[in-house]
Formats: structure tokens, sequence, C-alpha cells
């Protein structure tokens, strides 16, 4: 909170800090709503078969071309892929979600005629890349199941943040900023992390990655008296939602576990693209 101002400014701010747990902070300088929770470990790379955290030979961004549905990646140090880590996971879900290789409950569509997809050892999959691209002589790829425990992680933080909008009773054209905030959060597609509903949609120019926020706020603590006094006014204002004991978190959750969201009156954009998907299927 201290790193990124949010609780000396006049506009309203969402603050997201993403590991195995979540924390999230909504308000400006007058109030200021904060919830907690488990996101699981799946966009640490945690329950999902090729993830893995942000060591060399991760997978960190991948973009899949609609046509041909070719996937373009890029990995940490540049060397063979090992693994995902993930934002890369992030794009992955967002990129088959635009080529239309999964629908909005994350199925994959196996009768899409492509060597990629396939029916793998247990679930459908996706391949990433092939056994002889990568440092593990083994195709990495992503599955049916991957997939539902991403979205059953980006669904918790989404349902939190809402929780909290309807708390503070804003929405989304309230919000003047999201920050995010930790390793996860510096490395994230705005863009992507809109597309499958990780966050409320707003303008992406608003969507700030502040890096190690802890970090910051400590050595902004440690070297400047005033800031360090500003602490306890910042945390006696903070008023705590017990998401377990909210009971509209659980609705919210159910609701969020779609690709974006049940409503997608909530995500304009990412409806507008939806819809080109299915009217070029069409004419196809």
């Amino acid at each position: 909170i201290l790193a990124c101002d949010m609780s000396g400014k006049d506009e309203i701010s969402l603050l997201i800090d993403i590991g195995t747990n979540f924390e999230v902070v909504l308000g400006n300088k007058e109030w200021m709503f904060s919830c907690a929770g488990a996101a699981g470990p799946a966009l640490e790379g945690g329950e999902v078969l090729f993830g893995m955290r942000a060591n060399p030979g991760a997978i960190e961004k991948i973009t899949i071309d609609p046509d041909t549905l070719a996937p373009a990646y890029s990995t940490i140090n540049s060397i063979r892929p090992r693994g995902i880590t993930g934002s890369g996971l992030i794009d992955i879900l967002a990129e088959l979600l635009s080529a239309g290789v999964i629908d909005r409950t994350g199925r994959i569509n196996t009768e899409i005629k492509n060597p990629r997809i396939r029916n793998g050892a247990h679930f459908p999959e996706y391949v990433i890349a092939w056994a002889r691209e990568t440092d593990i002589l083994k195709d990495i790829v992503i599955t049916e199941n991957d997939i539902k425990n991403l979205i059953m992680s980006k669904a918790s933080i989404h349902a939190a943040c809402v929780t909290l909008m309807k708390e503070a009773g804003v929405s989304r054209f309230d919000i003047d900023t999201i920050y995010f905030a930790g390793a996860f959060g510096n490395y994230i597609n705005k863009k992507n992390a809109t597309i499958v509903g990780l966050i409320p949609e707003i303008d992406l120019d608003r969507i700030k990655n502040i890096g190690n926020g802890a970090v910051t706020g400590a050595n902004l603590a440690l070297i400047n008296r005033s800031q360090r006094k500003r602490l306890d006014g910042i945390a006696g204002r903070i008023a705590y939602i017990e998401l377990n004991a909210e009971p509209s978190f659980m609705d919210e959750y159910t609701s969020s576990a779609f690709l974006p969201h049940t409503d997608l009156s909530l995500f304009p954009r990412v409806q507008a693209l939806l819809d080109s998907i299915r009217d070029k299927k069409e004419i196809t």
C-alpha cells in the first residue's frame, strides 16, 4: 500500500498481490477494504503437469497463431523450455480461448483436426513444445485438468476483488488504477489477465505492475521516518473482510469460474473478442 501510495490518493485503486495466497486491497485516502485467501498453487506452477517456478527454462510468454494453432514462446534466460511459469500459464489460457481451442468452461475442443490437440493419457491436451524442442526430452503440454485448476485459481482472485467492490459499493467504472504486486504480477500480460477474467475489466493503461511492493514499501519505511509513521495510520484505516464469513463470496466464485465470467456484460471487450471468434468460425 505504501509502495503504490493508494492510501494518499483521492482516486480508488485496487491492489492485488498474487502467490500461493493472494492479498487484495481496495480504496483510497478516505477508506480501504482488504481481504486474503488461497489462490492455490496453480499460478505458481503447482497442480499443473508441466508448471514450474520462474527459473531458467520456464516458458514465460506465449502466443498462439489462431489459424495454424502454432505457438511462439520465450523462456527465462532464452534456453530450451523445461516447463511453464505463472505468467506463461495466463498467456496460454487467454491464447487458447482466443484461438477457439477451449470454450468458456475450459473444455478443449478435440474435434479440431490439429496435431497439437490430442487425447492424452488422462485428459485432452494441447502441445506447447515438442520433445525435440525441450530440455527435458518430453512434449510440454497443458491438459484440460491443468486448465480447470487455473480457472479455479483465477476465479478465487476475481471473486475476492468483486466481494470488496460490493462491500464498498463501487463498480469497475469507479476504479482508477489496478496495481499488481509481486513477482507473478510483475511479468503478467495485462490484456491476457483481463481476457481470462483474473481481474475486473478496465482500460489496460490503468493497470500497473509495481514489482515487489513489499520490499519497496519496507525500503520506504526504513529510509524515511515520516513514511514509517504513515504505516500505523494506514493499518488503522483498513477494514478487513473475512471471505469465509462473507456469504456472497462463494456466489461470486461460482460466477467467476468461467472464462472470463458468467456475465459477459462485465467484460465487454472480451465479449467482442469472443463474438469475433464465433463469427469467423461461422464464415469458415
